[in-house]
């Protein structure tokens, strides 16, 4: 996959000028500049124009083009920013369950990344949309992570890691982002999914938040909010 990615160019496109040795500070500088510096957006979906996962084409949509994307999209290409650089990574797969309320009947749909550390393994996912972590986060159940956003712990659910988010002083259980596997969550059929996926006409929007604030939207009327108010 590496050999046709233009590290410079992608390092350029996110902002970072730091270190590039495969550790744990850099992974968190990498993956929380590349979620500052890339819209989420699925515009290509919405107007069933497909999108592609070849290197290439995402090196010209959101490098060169300076474009946004999916969950697909984006992680495909941190993918291979972190593989340049020289982490372990591994793709996962995940249940979106956030405003499921049936989790359990929620389909595996959403790619996610685990990068194997000295301290452990660690998860990355820049394609979440509005709630997008904005660091690497440890895969250590009922541990409290901070981010410069809002805090995240994975919890238990019917042999799962399920990743929830909390918004003010509460964990709420409504809002769960996603659950996955090690047994099941290899990822091993992305093309298909993605295909499948980048057909449907999933509703959505560029995600031009500013940086310290978050993105809602009541399906009326976007806004934002911000995650250090209690």
């Amino acid at each position: 996959m590496i050999e046709s990615f233009d590290l410079d160019a992608y390092l350029r496109r996110i902002c970072y000028d730091g270190s590039r040795e495969p550790s744990l500070t850099v992974l968190g500088a990498v993956v929380h500049a590349h979620a500052r510096a890339v819209p989420y957006e699925n515009i290509d979906v919405l107007l069933r124009r497909g999108a592609s996962l070849d290197l290439a084409a995402l090196q010209r949509k959101m490098v060169r083009g300076r474009g946004g994307g999916y969950c697909f999209e984006q992680n495909t290409l941190l993918e291979a920013g972190l593989m340049a650089l020289g982490f372990i990574v591994t793709r996962l797969i995940a249940r979106v369950v956030r405003g499921n309320p049936s989790p359990d009947q929620a389909r595996r749909l959403h790619k996610v990344l685990r990068v194997d550390l000295p301290e452990g393994p660690y998860l990355a996912d820049v394609g979440l949309g509005a709630l997008t972590p904005t660091v690497p986060f440890a895969l250590r159940l009922e541990q409290v992570q901070q981010t410069p956003h809002e805090p995240l712990r994975l919890i238990a659910y019917n042999g799962e890691s399920m990743l929830q988010v909390r918004l003010g002083s509460v964990w709420d259980r409504s809002l769960p982002l996603y659950a996955r596997t090690d047994a099941t969550g290899r990822f091993r059929g992305q093309q298909l999914v993605h295909l499948n996926l980048s057909r449907q006409p999933l509703p959505g929007q560029p995600d031009r938040r500013p940086p310290d604030r978050r993105s809602t939207d009541d399906g009326v009327q976007p806004a934002f909010h911000d995650p250090r108010s209690r």
